[in-house]
């Protein structure tokens, strides 16, 4: 038996160490194919993972499907199913089979590790991550006409609530058919049908996380955030079982009897949403249930209004989130609305007066979060002056998609991860991330979302201070930094200046190297003293690539973080 690149996936894909020359024996190849398919993991579809002395070992683990792996499943008699390695959508391809063989196609499916073309609602493309998403599409045959099979969406939907509950996954349904916990998706569905002679066929497309991937509009959580020790062909077995008996029984006595099962699952019953089409605010009003034909019924301030799922994006509405930043000098803050930074404002920790009179102006605040590097005592008189629980956030061994490489991540500044987190807003090549505060700290993000690490030098004034205190005719100010200073002002400030930028060019460089010639690597530098860096930078050198300041980067970490939390 000739084995394929995705059995060797499959047997890497428990996350553990293996050994290269086992891979060898266990699947009868030679180094360059091995190492060809290590290649194809990392650049063609940026699976994570290490490969230090002869040793090869994921990240995390993934899931890669096999057949073999179904063998001893009990699927519904009525259930035929085939996986995939790859292909381009499993709707498209049984949508297809669909049309070529009619009613014949009645209870296939397909099932693929990697999805190259998938779909969702409203024309949207779905972001399958390899070994971290089941993609599953179902082809079903029916009597009925298709102007009768509007409930599929919301029973498809009850039947990944029902597995995912018995499984101790807590979710709930947010109208039509998003599987959901809180504001995280944690699964999508697509139903498409076509009419025939003998009534319709409904191809049945789902997508359950298994990781939560990053998708820069939409928070996201996986099967695996909450239970590791799902086994997904397990999830997969339950679910199309799940489903199989519910649209039997729906062919055979309609959807009406599942209505109450699904308003308990309800995530927005009786609660306020809004809709938006077209990146417009069309209605808002609470949720009043749902109508015999699957339409939301939503109470706004002009009466009952009957919406139907192919016009509109439903959504909570936002509430204002205060933001803080407690650096080591001084605390930042800023109040967030409708996914707009409001009002910004920073006080040093000796005088935070201006903080009091901001929160006796904004007592509409709904939820406040932050981090810190300051000391407990700075800690404790921020929380002194905020009449609401703050969420303190640490760094993380991994959020948002990004792998934090730091040995113990709790030792890691709060502030770098959030920064790191924050410089997917701006951009999603690799980036050199350099905080230009009272300590400067450059950071290291890959095109495929791992954080490296970095380094942590004295910041402008420490520097100064540094050289006032331990050098006898250095205590000074800092004058302005030339390319050759002709004063000693001027030669402490451009010798510390240089210091700043040579470090961050050395980690550009290091960063390109690792990275190659298909990856561009950006530079983002952020921090008080940032500005006078990139002036710095335009006058005296000539990088590859222009640095981009933005202000405040830690802020837009954390919204980002709340975001897809």
């Amino acid at each position: 038996m000739k084995h394929t690149f995705w059995d060797f996936l499959s047997l890497i894909s428990d996350g553990k160490a293996h050994a290269e020359a086992d891979l060898l024996t266990q699947l009868a190849v030679d180094a360059d194919t091995l190492r060809a398919w290590l290649m194809r993991a990392q650049q063609e579809l940026a699976i994570p993972y290490t490969h230090l002395n002869q040793v090869i070992q994921l990240t995390r683990p993934m899931c890669v499907l096999s057949e073999a792996r179904f063998a001893n499943v009990v699927l519904d008699p009525a259930l035929s199913l085939q996986v995939l390695d790859e292909c381009t959508s499993t709707n498209t391809l049984l949508f297809q089979r669909a049309k070529e063989i009619g009613h014949a196609v009645h209870g296939s499916v397909l099932v693929t590790n990697q999805q190259t073309q998938g779909r969702g609602r409203q024309g949207r493309s779905w972001y399958s991550a390899i070994g971290g998403c089941l993609p599953i599409s179902l082809a079903w045959t029916f009597d009925q006409k298709q102007a009768q099979l509007s409930h599929i969406p919301l029973l498809v939907a009850l039947a990944c609530h029902r597995v995912l509950t018995k499984l101790h996954v807590p979710c709930q349904i947010k109208w039509p058919n998003d599987i959901m916990a809180g504001e995280a998706k944690m699964g999508g569905i697509l139903v498409e049908s076509m009419p025939t002679e003998q009534g319709s066929i409904v191809v049945i497309g789902v997508g359950l996380n298994l990781i939560a991937p990053y998708l820069p509009q939409q928070k996201t959580l996986g099967l695996w955030d909450v239970q590791p020790s799902l086994e997904a062909d397990q999830v997969v077995s339950l679910y199309l079982n799940e489903l199989a008996a519910i649209l039997t029984e729906f062919s055979q006595h309609g959807a009406q009897s599942f209505m109450p099962e699904y308003m308990l699952a309800h995530r927005d019953q009786n609660k306020e949403v809004e809709l938006w089409a077209n990146q417009t605010l069309v209605h808002q009003g609470v949720v009043q249930g749902i109508a015999e034909d699957g339409a939301l019924l939503l109470q706004t301030s002009e009466g009952l209004e009957r919406i139907h799922s192919g016009e509109v994006s439903l959504r909570r509405p936002q509430r204002k989130l205060l933001l803080l930043d407690a650096g080591n000098s001084q605390l930042k803050w800023t109040t967030v609305e409708k996914g707009k930074f409001t009002h910004h404002d920073h006080a040093p920790y000796r005088d935070l007066s201006a903080l009091a009179t901001f929160m006796a102006a904004h007592p509409d605040v709904h939820e406040v979060i932050g981090c810190a590097v300051c000391g407990t005592y700075k800690r404790s008189q921020v929380e002194a002056l905020i009449p609401f629980p703050i969420k303190w956030l640490s760094s993380q061994r991994h959020a948002m998609g990004v792998y934090n490489h730091y040995q113990n991540p709790q030792e890691h500044g709060s502030d770098r991860w959030f920064n790191i987190l924050g410089s997917r807003v701006f951009t999603q090549n690799s980036v050199i991330v350099a905080s230009c505060g009272t300590a400067i700290t450059i950071d290291a993000l890959t095109h495929n979302n791992h954080y490296l690490g970095g380094s942590i030098m004295p910041g402008f004034n420490l520097m100064r201070e540094a050289m006032s205190k331990r050098t006898a005719n250095l205590n000074r100010q800092l004058g302005r930094p030339y390319a050759f200073a002709t004063s000693t002002p001027n030669a402490m400030a451009s010798g510390i200046m240089d210091a700043a930028v040579g470090a961050i060019l050395g980690a550009y460089q290091r960063l390109k190297a690792r990275e190659g010639a298909d990856h561009p690597v950006d530079i983002i530098i952020t921090g008080g003293s940032a500005s006078r860096v990139l002036e710095h930078v335009h006058t005296h050198y000539a990088l590859p690539v222009m640095p981009k300041v933005v202000e405040n980067l830690v802020f837009h970490g954390l919204h980002n973080w709340i975001e897809h939390s």
